[in-house]
């Protein structure tokens, strides 16, 4: 019996041990990008609180002989999942000014209305800013010369059948 106990003591030592490699080594998201104002080309944002980064600026385009539209495309990731966030801007562009976030585009030239709309493709659902709830987006630089725009971002938009879409700290960089 004594011999049994202490069989018994050891085997369940024994399987208290696991070898350390069991745990997978938890991924640490990047960070955001700094804010800049140089042309950097960065692009990052939280959405629904996980910071999701640029992978690639697809396209920007801006008007500046007649300043008023900017617009912006980002791939972004986030420990393998990727969005695709869209920023679409018109109003008279300038350094400092706060533009809030309308509704879509519906039968109106986009020159028309001061403001931006958003638009963001991923996790199965595609957001195109025709519901909004509130957003606003701060040009900190806009320079028609050296064409580079730099901004903060932050918007709530849902779509029918979909969780709402909460997009905070946003910020960009980008020439254009």
């Amino acid at each position: 019996m004594k011999h049994a106990t202490l069989l018994l003591a050891a085997l369940l030592g024994l399987s208290q041990c696991k070898k350390k490699d069991a745990y997978p080594t938890r991924i640490t998201p990047p960070p955001l990008p700094a804010e800049t104002t140089t042309g950097a080309r960065t692009f990052g944002c939280l959405v629904n609180g996980k910071p999701f980064t640029a992978s690639g600026i697809n396209r920007v385009h801006g008007d500046w002989l007649t300043l008023n539209t900017l617009g912006i495309s980002a791939d972004t990731k986030n420990s393998g999942e990727e969005a695709t966030i869209g920023l679409l801007l018109t109003g008279i562009l300038t350094d400092e000014k706060v533009y809030p976030l309308r509704p879509k585009d519906v039968g109106f030239p986009p020159s028309t209305l001061v403001g931006f709309v958003a638009r963001y493709t991923g996790s199965g659902c595609d957001y195109d800013g025709s519901f909004t709830k509130k957003g606003i987006l701060t040009l900190t630089r806009y320079d028609p010369v050296a064409r580079i725009a730099a901004g903060r971002f932050a918007f709530t938009l849902y779509q029918p059948g979909c969780d709402t879409l909460r997009v905070t700290e946003g910020r960009f960089d980008v020439t254009f």
